[in-house]
């Protein structure tokens, strides 16, 4: 099956140098460092500090630092935007004077970049390096949008030695022109593609170069499964379809490529194929569905309390005292939300409490276990699964944060 990652953010991404320094530090005007740590930027001690970093839609800003001197509290601590003169998010950041470093804690997808003193004159680059788990193939493809944007494909040839005038870069299916340089190769002992100097517009949809089971509509897809008589699907709908039939020589199955083949797909066309006797199955997926996944969580992977848990791991999400809980779930599969109830138990609700419910079906979702910590002043979700990523907020929505992972997809 075509294998497929959504590079969501770098929450979980590797980050290392050629040479990995304890703290995130480094040598030779590079360090880098992993989001949610700390990063030490060696830098030498001056009133304020500037950067040059590019925001969540890919677009450069010149931030500027004033280091607190009891003289400047209400413009001190924080990075602001140059142009806008306005705060933006941000690890939390401070200058160590025994370090002779800026400290900044909790680091953001968007806290990367070049890092100089005020004037300028010295400076350091934070960066990091994407590794994108995906199996050793002779190219790979990965698909790329922002909000309101057309997605766009883009395909990876791996080198070879015979290749060499089309390898190593990332180029537009489409148009075949548009060339983005991004540092690329595949590591075989990772077991992972290698994208150095990533950045917000490099995030999105990563697969094998065969995605014959991901399909942008109005396409042709090619479905393997053995030849049979007849086949089912269920669509979005829940429906079962049994209109696709072969009878005699088929004109819908290819012998040849040994699949179903569906021309001009359709959003009514995505769902689960099976053969008649529904013992051989695979999926149809809409890329256009799993980059709106994609957009959605890029639009909230900046708000400054937005945590970042690995899916299999606990999350600690921090949220004040509350008899219940809501969340907000984005659904690929049908680009829609759904809001989630969870009920503290107190005793006497036993039949209502320690599980998410669907507001509207007031039916039981799945999740991992949760439970609410109040030492920690947290809801504790065990063994998160994909399903639990999403906006989390207090029964009556006044506090809230968003809890974002890496989403993958294949066997």
């Amino acid at each position: 099956m075509t294998q497929l990652s959504l590079l969501v953010l770098l929450a979980v991404l590797t980050c290392k140098s050629l040479q990995m320094l304890p703290g995130g530090g480094g040598v030779g005007g590079m360090i880098y460092a992993k989001v949610n740590t700390t990063a030490t930027i060696a830098l030498p001690q001056v009133a304020n500090y500037r950067r040059e970093v590019r925001n969540a839609k890919d677009v450069d800003e010149e931030h500027v630092f004033r280091v607190c001197n009891g003289k400047n509290k209400k413009t001190c601590g924080y990075w602001e935007n140059v142009k806008t003169k306005k705060k933006v998010p941000s690890g939390a950041t401070t200058y160590n004077k025994n370090k002779k470093a800026l400290i900044v804690k909790n680091m953001r997808v968007t806290d990367f970049g070049n890092y100089m003193t005020g004037n300028k004159k010295t400076s350091t680059f934070l960066g990091g390096t994407a590794e994108i788990k995906l199996p050793q193939v002779a190219n790979y493809r990965r698909v790329l949008s922002e909000t309101g944007v057309q997605p766009e494909e883009f395909i990876f040839r791996v080198c070879n030695g015979k290749n060499k005038k089309t390898c190593g870069f990332w180029e537009n299916t489409k148009n075949k022109t548009n060339i983005v340089r991004s540092p690329t190769s595949y590591n075989k002992n990772k077991k992972a593609l290698i994208v150095k100097k990533f950045k917000v517009a490099d995030y999105g949809l990563y697969l094998t170069g065969n995605r014959e089971n991901f399909q942008f509509p109005g396409e042709t897809a090619v479905i393997k499964l053995p030849q049979v008589a007849n086949y089912r699907r269920v669509v979005s709908e829940g429906d079962l379809d049994n209109k696709t039939k072969v009878t005699g020589l088929p004109t819908n199955y290819n012998k040849n490529k040994k699949a179903l083949v569906v021309k001009n797909v359709k959003n009514s066309d995505y769902g689960v194929y099976m053969t008649g006797n529904m013992k051989k199955m695979t999926r149809l997926i809409s890329l256009v569905l799993l980059v709106a996944g994609c957009i959605y969580a890029q639009k909230n992977m900046n708000v400054p309390s937005t945590l970042y848990i690995a899916e299999g791991d606990t999350g600690t999400i921090g949220l004040p005292v509350s008899a219940n809980y809501r969340r907000e779930i984005y659904v690929s599969a049908t680009s829609t939300s759904e809001e989630h109830l969870y009920r503290v138990c107190n005793g006497k609700n036993k039949k209502t409490c320690g599980y998410w419910e669907n507001v509207k079906t007031k039916k039981k979702v799945p999740s991992g276990v949760t439970t609410y910590n109040k030492n920690k002043k947290s809801l504790i979700i065990k063994k998160m699964k994909e399903s639990d990523f999403g906006e989390y907020m207090t029964g009556n929505k006044k506090t809230s944060r968003f809890v974002l992972q890496l989403v993958s997809f294949g066997k």
